[in-house]
């Protein structure tokens, strides 16, 4: 058992509490609040380090018994480079079992690998949800408040700023690649453009 472990789970076997008769009221009331918050997080804390504890005992026993199949497949190529020819027949099947052996245990060692990685994952989620903030308020509740406040849109909320670039653009201006503004120039009614109209004319003599 490790010393955080230690600690904490002696702290859990021991919550804090305190005499109700020395507060009154309202008083009495948050600090029973505050001590059950306080005594929840440390059990969960102690819970959640002994099974991280755990896990690393898997992952340990897991990367040993791939060690072990790979030196088992150098001691067995080893044999077979070192013997004389009439014995290497007998030990060339040493070397394909081996081998065999050790693809079978980087298949397992994969598959245990997912599986903890997925438990630490689990651990890593849930000592996420231990505690609140300074003023009290729950973590995950706040996430979950600022989660609506995305989906929601809702205009000058820190989490939705209003860009710039939402809003209108002024009537008759473009902005160019440039960043810069220009005015757009309509042709008044009647006018000719003179790109259109300007044609080459041919002179006769």
């Amino acid at each position: 058992m490790s010393t955080l472990e230690g600690d904490l789970r002696t702290e859990a076997d021991a919550p804090l509490g305190f005499d109700p008769d020395s507060f009154q009221g309202i008083v009495a009331d948050a600090v029973t609040l505050r001590l059950d918050e306080h005594n929840g997080a440390v059990t969960l804390s102690a819970d959640l380090v002994g099974e991280l504890g755990d896990l690393v005992d898997e992952w340990v026993e897991e990367v040993e018994k791939l060690e072990a199949a790979e030196a088992n497949l150098d001691s067995a190529i080893a044999a077979y480079n070192a013997a004389d020819t009439i014995d290497k027949e007998t030990l060339r099947d040493g070397v394909i079992e081996a081998q065999d052996a050790l693809d079978a245990a980087r298949r397992e060692y994969t598959r245990r690998e997912t599986e903890i990685l997925a438990k630490l994952a689990d651990i890593i989620e849930r000592m996420g949800g231990i505690g609140g903030d300074d003023d009290g308020k729950d973590k995950k509740s706040e996430r979950d408040w600022r989660k609506e406040q995305d989906e929601d849109g809702t205009p000058g909320s820190p989490e939705k700023p209003v860009s710039p670039r939402s809003t209108p653009e002024s009537p008759g201006a473009s902005e160019s690649p440039g960043g810069d503004t220009e005015p757009s120039v309509t042709p008044a009614p009647g006018s000719t453009d003179l790109s259109t109209a300007a044609t080459p004319t041919t002179q006769q003599s």
